[in-house]
């Protein structure tokens, strides 16, 4: 049965959530709940690592009986062919686990992500699994052009996954589940795992390109600058923005080519929406670049964040007030950008 929910209708879009969440959202809760697995995170590396730790004691083993000569050197010789198909065998074993959890994590993501899908479908998205790279080669093409993000040694590159579109409003607003690294998974060394925010200006095209940079928070409410990690070299047309908010200063790094046009497109109600963004998600680090006529938003979350629940049960009240709190967010914040970008660029 899912727990207590009350959505407060203050925005039209969220006119009718109470009604929606007792007769749609919550039978179909109750039916994915019925055969959810839960969701079981597991560093698969650790064991990897103990496996090879077994290894290394094996060999230290065989070398130790070999240097006694004699029976022992003849045990050795016996233990080697057995260790050998014992770490094979541990070897499948470890990999088989790893599979069988991941079949099983993936069953539970299916499940939540019909109930995401409900939720957003009634917020006015559409909600795609597995987006096709035509949907986001334009923001490839934008992270290119600025040096965000760009492909280097060992593979890292950006994958995209899970895509929220909105059918009807001011904006084509788009919403990603966007990771940049090295493989095409979530680890811990992963420079950016988050949301790519895509939101089209209203107004016309505008020559101006513009990037902020997030610092990363540290302990105390330090942050620090975190260019190398995400940048490449920026052409010698991007100079430091200065603006009026230190709020939003102590958040970003501000880069453009037309310092007037920067301030122009980055006005106080857009600065204040974007930071509360940031909050909502508690993203410790978050980006921004603007180029011709889109803005992108890119929140880092260290988690899935177009995901539902903790991963223990479907039926939590305050999972589906996080769903509807953060997306109606998020309609916000297009809203606020649609109106502040409506007119006509000087």
């Amino acid at each position: 049965m899912l727990s207590a929910v009350h959505i407060k209708e203050d925005r039209p879009w969220l006119e009718g959530a109470n009604a929606f969440v007792a007769e749609r959202l919550q039978p179909l809760i109750e039916r994915e709940q019925a055969d959810y697995p839960g969701r079981i995170i597991v560093d698969h590396r650790a064991e990897y690592w103990k496996v090879f730790a077994a290894f290394i004691g094996g060999i230290a083993l065989f070398f130790l009986l070999a240097s006694g000569g004699g029976k022992a050197l003849l045990l050795a010789f016996i233990l080697l062919p057995l260790m050998i198909i014992a770490l094979i065998v541990v070897g499948r074993w470890v990999w088989a686990r790893r599979r069988k959890r991941e079949k099983v994590e993936n069953r539970a993501r299916a499940r939540e992500k019909r109930i995401l899908a409900c939720i957003a479908d009634f917020l006015g998205f559409d909600f795609e699994a597995a987006p096709a790279p035509e949907s986001y080669a334009a923001l490839e093409f934008d992270m290119k052009m600025l040096k965000l993000f760009q492909d280097k040694g060992s593979g890292y590159r950006r994958f995209w996954t899970d895509r929220l579109v909105l059918r009807a409003g001011p904006a084509r607003l788009e919403i990603f589940d966007m990771i940049y690294g090295p493989l095409p998974m979530r680890t811990p060394v992963t420079p950016f795992q988050g949301l790519a925010i895509s939101m089209p200006l209203q107004s016309r095209h505008v020559d101006c390109d513009l990037v902020g940079i997030g610092r990363a928070e540290l302990p105390g409410g330090l942050r620090l600058q975190v260019h190398d990690e995400y940048l490449g070299d920026l052409s010698p047309a991007f100079q430091p923005v200065r603006l009026e908010s230190n709020a939003f200063l102590s958040r970003y790094d501000i880069f453009a080519t037309d310092q007037v046009m920067a301030r122009y497109l980055l006005t106080p109600s857009l600065m204040e929406a974007l930071d509360h963004a940031a909050h909502l998600f508690d993203a410790p680090v978050a980006h921004l670049l603007f180029r011709g006529d889109r803005l992108l938003l890119l929140l880092q979350t260290r988690s899935d964040p177009l995901e539902f629940g903790d991963g223990t049960r479907l039926d939590s009240g305050i999972a589906v007030q996080a769903a509807f709190r953060e997306l109606s967010a998020i309609l916000d914040l297009s809203v606020i950008f649609a109106r502040e970008t409506a007119a006509p660029m000087r």
